[in-house]
Formats: C-alpha cells, structure tokens, sequence
C-alpha cells in the first residue's frame, strides 16, 4: 500500500522500498503512513534502531536520491521541469529554478521547515532533523546530478547546534 497524502511521502515510501526491500521496510515500518510527518516520525526511530546512526545515515542518503527518481517522475510536469523549455536552458539557470521549485514543493508536501538558498559559492539546504538532513542530502543531491545531466556534486553536512543541520553542496561539480 502507498500512502496518498503527498507526492513526498510517496516517494520517500518508495525509495525506502527500493532501497531497503518490501520484507524489510514492512518490518521497520509496519505501515504506509498517510503523510510525511507519520513516515519520518516511524522510519528516524526505527532505522537507528536497526543498523546503528552511522549505518542509518549513509542508508538515509541513499534512499533520499531514490526518493528523488520517484518524486521527479511524480511531479516533473507539475514543477514546470518536464519539457523542452526546462530541459533546454543553460544548466545554471536549470539548476536554480528547479532548486527553487523542489523545494518549495518538499515545503509544502511534506511541511517541514527546511529551506533552499544560493551563496556566492554553493547551494544550500537547511533545517532541522538529525537523520532527515541526511535523506535531504540523498535527495538534492540526486537533484543536482539530474539538472545538471549527470555532474556529480558532493556535499557537506554540518549540524551549527543539536536541532539544526545545513547541507552544502559547492556550485563546481566534482567531475569538472
């Protein structure tokens, strides 16, 4: 069963199958939730308690860029991000408009606080969460890779105080 609320919730649900496999994730998860907010609250206890934080973070990032290829297939259209006139301009300016547009829709579907911004040197994430800057980080990540037709961009994740956490990811790819 997949939850219905909301395209993130769906992907993210998605991506934890994808990435974990039905007979797991039915035993972390005994469920489909309704909305992200049930998801995240199950999935952040559960998977520590599973594989430990480390462990439960590096899985975090890897469902996080699964859950984008689910989400971007859900919500190309609708973003503004599925045809020619997107597809076709300058990977930049590709990159900012989308950034802007998934984000706002990760805001608004999923109703978290996290926000999107663009410093002179990188592209930043922020928000609160200890393992959802980690899905986060998955996530964009895959976004960036997508809008910018297969560059790699590395990040890094840093937690300014115990509720917060900022992803950077700097605006030269890895394999420029």
């Amino acid at each position: 069963m997949m939850p219905t609320a909301d395209a993130f919730t769906a992907a993210c649900w998605q991506g934890t199958v994808e990435m974990l496999g039905a007979e797991w994730t039915a035993q972390l998860l005994q469920a489909a939730p309704a909305d992200f907010g049930a998801y995240w609250s199950a999935f952040s206890r559960a998977l520590p308690a599973a594989v430990g934080e480390r462990s439960a973070q590096g899985m975090a990032v890897r469902i996080g860029e699964a859950a984008f290829g689910a989400f971007i297939q859900q919500q190309a259209a609708q973003l503004g991000m599925a045809g020619l006139a997107f597809r076709l301009q300058p990977v930049l300016r590709r990159i900012r408009q989308g950034l802007d547009a998934v984000c706002r829709a990760v805001q608004e579907q999923a109703g978290m606080d996290a926000a999107c911004a663009e410093l002179p040197d990188a592209y930043q994430v922020t928000g609160s969460g200890s393992l959802l800057g980690w899905l986060l980080a998955g996530f964009f990540q895959a976004y960036l890779e997508w809008a910018s037709n297969g560059k790699v961009f590395l990040f890094s994740i840093s937690r300014p105080d115990a509720d917060r956490w900022e992803i950077r990811y700097p605006k030269t790819p890895f394999d420029h």
